[in-house]
């Protein structure tokens, strides 16, 4: 080939290649693309919320130059939630995770804002990334992640400014793109408040159930030598059933030493700073955990081989928790700023040490929400809870004894009958013959006894009757025995007239005798009253056989054992429930150091001002000065041996 010919198949090869990289490097025209996008939804491939194990929100925070992540996960095993980034606290998250993630299922594309890069940072959607960012970078999105048990990426995407004049829609940009879209979402269930992602109830209680509050003040200071505890005061407070408080002790330290004490006269429990520790208790809300060092048990006990534990001692100290050795081998906690114990009526009994302020929440980033910057960039306190069974609230029950034989079933019957001797049966007396001696020496012989009971006559009466007497002793001299009645003309004759008179005397004096003799005389009307009272006395009993006797005593006894185990049964099942309520508290609270609010601890950490006032006062806030409680075993100004890490040790 010819010199000229070679020289057109170059020009010809290079114009087709100089063709070629210049439709590669022609601008594409990519608006039909993503007018295409328009009214679609960003993830197509998602489509089903129960998906999702796990989620996870960067944040950058702009003043601090600092990356904080937050991430909720669900164990595939377990399938419970817990927060990784807060040391795997138990997060209640199945419905807030199905909101969240609810949100982006079937997000749809409104309009593209950009296609440029250099726009990112007008849009708020640049990426949050520690290596690539610094303080004073603005523009920063949060960027949000789902991901599935595979590890298989649902969602990933960056949400970035509101749009303009439009509270609803949202600048949103995948990171894999420099395209930035707009759409219209509601970002509030992506919050990283630690305390919407968890049981919101720590305790577990209702105020309602609450029937008694202690108040144990003390303080631990640090000093030279090591630590030394302060006692302040001891008060125990009743709730009555009419809803008021009643002080059941108030012991003030004097010198270290408990001093009991009653309120003045013009001095009442302030029912309102009361009222509101209470309600505290039924709410109180957390910001943040830490996880305990291991070795330390749910009630707070350490064991030997703790106490030895160097960095776990530390641990504890650094947060205003001061473990002390005790007789029983086991070590005991005591708080920087004391202690409280409320009870409940089922007998669980709650107990929050107070510590010290917690400098690490101050100074980490956290989501703000509108009106409620004082709860989360506040200063915060620890706080430790355990719980126990208050086994004051389960008294044994009293029980009915169980009679041995058939005679003490029926005390009664034995009571009724008369006393046993050794001597043989005597014939039965009458009841004359059964009076007692003293009636028979104090009583006339048996006619005049009988004449005495008769209503005493007037002495008139008398002196006729002895008349009548001698008269007719005359008479009856005279006239021989057996003779008959005077004759009618004897009967008219005035000299017949005493006689008559005589004759109707000792008739009247012949009836009364028998009446008498009818009073003393068992009559026979007698009979069926006295058979009624032996019937109604149980002398039906002893007519039973040894056999019956028997029967209806071992029938009685297992009734009675059947009571009384029915009685230990219902005090032992409360008493195991409020065990077993404990268990449970203790194995959710074991592992954990809590921060609460200084406005949550303020409310339920009561000063002796606070807590007692003026009759007819309002209450104050004021801070008052005294403190607490004292701890038992440790007097006032006691220095604490032994803690590894403190001046003196």
């Amino acid at each position: 080939m010819t010199e000229s010919g070679k020289t057109g198949v170059f020009w010809l090869v290079a114009s087709v290649v100089v063709a070629l990289a210049a439709i590669v490097a022609w601008p594409r025209s990519t608006e039909t693309d993503l007018a295409g996008l328009i009214g679609k939804p960003i993830f197509e491939k998602f489509n089903d919320v129960l998906d999702v194990s796990m989620l996870k929100i960067d944040r950058f925070d702009e003043e601090l130059g600092q990356l904080s992540s937050f991430e909720v996960t669900r164990d595939s095993k377990t399938n419970q939630w817990s927060i990784p980034s807060h040391d795997g606290y138990p997060a209640d998250a199945t419905e807030q995770i199905r909101d969240a993630a609810t949100a982006f299922l079937n997000l749809e594309i409104l309009d593209v804002a950009s296609e440029v890069k250099d726009d990112h940072e007008k849009f708020g959607v640049l990426e949050p990334n520690a290596t690539s960012l610094k303080v004073g970078d603005e523009g920063v999105g949060r960027l949000v992640q789902f991901e599935n048990d595979n590890g298989d990426v649902l969602v990933n995407l960056i949400i970035g400014s509101k749009v303009k004049d439009s509270e609803d829609q949202r600048f949103v940009r995948i990171p894999t793109q420099d395209v930035t879209y707009v759409v219209k979402f509601d970002d509030t269930p992506l919050t990283t408040k630690f305390d919407s992602w968890i049981e919101d109830n720590l305790l577990d209680l209702s105020s309602f159930d609450i029937e008694k509050i202690g108040i144990r003040d003390y303080s631990i200071v640090r000093t030279l030598q090591g630590a030394s505890m302060q006692p302040n005061f001891d008060a125990d407070i009743l709730l009555a059933e009419n809803d008021t408080w009643q002080l059941e002790k108030l012991d003030v330290y004097e010198k270290g030493k408990p001093v009991a004490q009653t309120l003045a006269d013009d001095q009442e429990l302030d029912g309102t700073k009361l009222g509101e520790l209470r309600s505290a208790l039924d709410d109180l809300k957390i910001v943040d955990v830490r996880r305990k060092p291991d070795g330390l048990s749910g009630d707070l006990k350490a064991d030997a081989g703790f106490m030895k534990n160097d960095d776990a001692v530390r641990s504890l100290i650094a947060r205003g928790f001061y473990p002390q050795p005790t007789e029983d081998g086991k070590g005991e906690v005591f708080a920087a700023n004391g202690e409280l114990i409320a009870t409940l009526k089922n007998g669980v009994e709650y107990l929050l040490r107070f510590g010290e302020i917690d400098q690490q929440s101050m100074d980490s980033p956290e989501e703000s929400e509108d009106g409620s910057d004082e709860d989360v960039t506040g200063v915060n306190r620890y706080l430790l809870v355990t719980a126990r069974v208050n086994e004051a609230t389960f008294p044994e029950p009293e029980l009915q004894a169980v009679p041995e034989t058939w005679e003490q079933l029926h005390p009664e019957v034995e009571a009724a009958q008369p006393p046993k001797t050794d001597q043989p049966a005597e014939p039965a007396k009458s009841e004359e013959a059964e009076k007692p001696a003293a009636d028979e020496s104090e009583s006339a012989p048996k006619p005049e006894a009988e004449k005495a009971e008769e209503p005493a006559k007037p002495d008139a009466d008398a002196d006729a009757d002895s008349e009548s007497d001698a008269d007719e002793a005359e008479a009856s001299e005279e006239e021989p025995e057996g003779c008959e009645a005077p004759s009618d003309d004897e009967e008219a004759s005035d000299e017949a007239e005493p006689t008559l008179l005589l004759q109707d005397d000792s008739d009247d004096e012949a009836e009364e005798p028998a009446a008498d003799a009818a009073e003393e005389k068992p009559a026979d009307d007698a009979k069926p009253a006295a058979a009624a009272e032996a019937e109604e006395k149980p002398a039906a009993k002893p007519e039973l056989t040894a056999e019956e006797k028997q029967e209806e005593l071992e029938v009685a006894q297992e009734g009675i054992r059947k009571a009384n185990q029915r009685k230990l049964d219902e005090r032992n099942d409360q008493l195991e429930e409020a065990r077993k309520k404990v268990r449970s508290l203790n194995e959710r609270f074991a592992d954990w150091y809590y921060v609460v609010p200084e406005s949550e601890y303020r409310k339920i950490h009561l000063s002796r001002d606070e807590l007692i006032k003026k009759k007819g006062t309002e209450p104050e806030g004021a801070a008052g000065a005294g403190a607490g409680p004292g701890v038992p075993g440790l007097p006032g100004g006691q220095g604490f041996p032994g803690i590894p890490g403190l001046p003196g040790n």
